[in-house]
């Protein structure tokens, strides 16, 4: 499975840096219900270039503090979604019900915080391999999930470690510095145990 490709844009301001995340990494192209099998998709057979290239809208913060820091909130949950037009809905999982996730607009050198939301279901899509390292279960939860960012010197607790992990029902308040100038970065979700 192809996890998601990574956009990033940049502000013609050169005070302005812009965090694009291209976010929801699972891509359910076939039947959720167990054991039922998922047709067969053959992408050659997919007209190519007839939608409209998604642009993933610039969230706004919920608040920002007295010296500045905007807080974002971002909710990660299951929906479904048309990914190309000749193929019925998918169901993805993704931030703020938006395939690709939104998009962060930060001052150079203010910092971000984002509140990462974890709204998705407590049963997972797929059967979950308890036998590999990580995933041992009733000791691990089957959905569960660390929020890593790509293309900046965030802090250690921050940047998903892979044991990192919260679960449905629960949130994780991230620090995101930006630089002094200004430099490209994208977000993305990933279940830990699903990485590659």
């Amino acid at each position: 499975m192809r996890w998601l490709s990574r956009s990033v844009r940049r502000s013609s301001c050169p005070a302005m840096t812009t965090l694009l995340g291209t976010i929801a990494p699972i891509l359910l192209l076939g039947s959720a219900v167990p054991g039922a099998a998922a047709p067969a998709l053959d992408p050659a057979a997919l007209t190519k270039y007839v939608d409209a290239l998604p642009i993933p809208p610039v969230l706004t913060p919920v608040r920002t503090a007295p010296s500045g820091e905007p807080l974002y909130e971002v909710r990660m949950s299951q929906f479904e979604q048309k990914l190309h037009r000749d193929l019925p809905p998918t169901t993805v999982w993704g931030y703020d019900g938006s395939y690709p996730g939104p998009s962060f607009e930060a001052r150079t050198g203010v910092p971000v915080f984002v509140n990462w939301i974890d709204d998705l279901p407590t049963r997972h899509l797929f059967n979950v391999d308890t036998k590999i390292h990580g995933a041992e279960y009733p000791e691990n939860p089957y959905v569960r999930n660390v929020v890593h960012l790509h293309g900046s010197h965030t802090p250690s607790a921050s940047d998903g470690l892979p044991m990192d992990w919260f679960t449905p029902g629960r949130s994780k308040t991230a620090s995101i510095p930006t630089r002094s100038r200004p430099r490209r970065s994208g977000t993305t979700i990933t279940p830990w145990g699903w990485a590659a």
